[in-house]
């Protein structure tokens, strides 16, 4: 049976002495955010002009709630967030990124009081910027019944000389995520998430793998992040 319509997100972000990076990602999170709403926008505005009566309703736009937690930066990674109207800012104990991703994920489920069966979680993390097309892509993919979306990550390009890029793509053929599943770049459907808690194994979860909706590790002049997809 196909599980029920998405009425709202949660994006957690996790962020440990991302000062640096972290604005990029909040406003390439931003994009996403406009670019869902603008195409729900436009598939209810279809729909009204199209529409006979009993035909289905519409999509409606889901809510979406993004938490950035803290966990134990030393440097102003927090202040940054909160500069952001839209993000909720937590704080973890520090130095464990799977504690503070959980953190984010309860903090995010109690702001939204809804069903779980009903929120997708989308996981980033702070040094990465999505793609404008994250959001929507995965919400796609939830609606057409998938529980679970892992996707690949990819380096800042212009960070690196032709021949490191021809050496990573050589290491990461298109489409290919291998066995790897990367926090930066996963969402998944809250109540599966709260069935398989902290296992890295989710038994009798439908998964989807997106080549489209990759994250891309932000460059900054401080330091380069390599990261694998």
């Amino acid at each position: 049976m196909r599980p029920p319509p998405v009425e709202a997100i949660a994006i957690v972000v996790p962020a440990r002495d991302e000062e640096p990076l972290i604005s990029e990602c909040l406003a390439a999170l931003a994009r996403a955010r406009d670019q869902l709403a603008d195409e729900l926008r436009l598939s209810s505005a279809k729909h009204r002009e199209h529409g006979a009566l009993g035909a289905p309703r519409a999509p409606q736009a889901p809510r979406v709630i993004t938490i950035v937690v803290d966990d134990g930066s030393a440097d102003g990674t927090a202040a940054c967030a909160a500069r952001f109207a839209e993000v909720v800012v937590a704080t973890a104990p520090g130095g464990n990124v799977g504690r503070a991703r959980a953190i984010g994920i309860d903090r995010a489920l109690a702001e939204l009081h809804s069903d779980p069966a009903r929120v997708w979680i989308a996981n980033t993390d702070a040094d990465s910027a999505v793609p404008q097309h994250w959001l929507t892509e995965q919400l796609r993919l939830a609606d057409a019944g998938a529980d679970a979306v892992i996707g690949t990550v990819r380096p800042a390009f212009d960070d690196l000389s032709a021949e490191q890029i021809d050496a990573w793509y050589l290491a990461h053929p298109a489409a290919h995520t291998g066995a790897l599943i990367y926090g930066a770049n996963l969402g998944v459907r809250a109540d599966s998430y709260l069935r398989v808690g902290d296992s890295l194994h989710w038994p009798n979860t439908k998964t989807s793998t997106s080549s489209h909706g990759f994250a891309r590790p932000a460059r900054t002049s401080s330091r380069r992040t390599h990261s694998k997809s």
